[in-house]
């Protein structure tokens, strides 16, 4: 934290917002450093863990907009997924279209692209699950968004066949978790 911006871990399992159930981490941080002036650069779903990026004034969160807009300012996160990707690294691009029960699918279009680059790397486990591949790999996930779409990183993974680990909108895979994490 400086004068300028706040950045902290959002767990996750947390929501962005509050709604009836559970407060979101919006309120969360707003409550807890008591101020209402206090503007979110970023969004992460609730099952992502990791950065989040506050703006403390309407000078740095019109700076760091304009960075993110301009691409000046990158975000990279980390993602494990039980399935081996039809490659293992490049870029997932295609327009995103809202489908059944608040899902997204990915379109071949390329009108207004979601575009995520990925590189991915087989960790080996000891873990003799039904959810892991049959060589028995993980696979480890740097992915690189170039656009900032809802569910952009999930809807990506799930694209190359290799859904994140965890995530139930997207893969079939039960863990105690999602795998995704905004690491920088």
């Amino acid at each position: 934290e400086d004068e300028h911006i706040l950045a902290i871990h959002k767990p996750e399992g947390v929501p962005f917002h509050s709604d009836d159930n559970e407060v979101g981490i919006v309120q969360k941080v707003r409550k807890g450093l008591q101020t209402e002036t206090l503007f979110p650069i970023h969004r992460l779903d609730k099952i992502t863990s990791g950065l989040m990026i506050f703006a403390k004034t309407e000078a740095a969160n019109k700076d760091l907009s304009v960075q993110l807009a301009n691409k000046t300012l990158e975000k990279y996160y980390l993602a494990v997924s039980a399935k081996k990707p039809l490659k293992k690294q490049g870029l997932v691009s295609g327009d995103m279209e809202k489908g059944r029960r608040g899902s997204y699918l990915l379109k071949r279009d390329k009108n207004n692209p979601a575009k995520t680059r990925f590189f991915a790397q087989a960790l080996k486990t000891q873990v003799k699950e039904q959810y892991i591949d049959a060589s028995n790999n993980a696979w480890l996930y740097i992915l690189k968004p170039e656009t900032g779409k809802t569910h952009q990183l999930r809807v990506a993974l799930k694209s190359l066949a290799s859904p994140v680990f965890g995530d139930r909108r997207y893969g079939p895979d039960e863990a105690d978790r999602g795998y995704l994490h905004a690491y920088k």
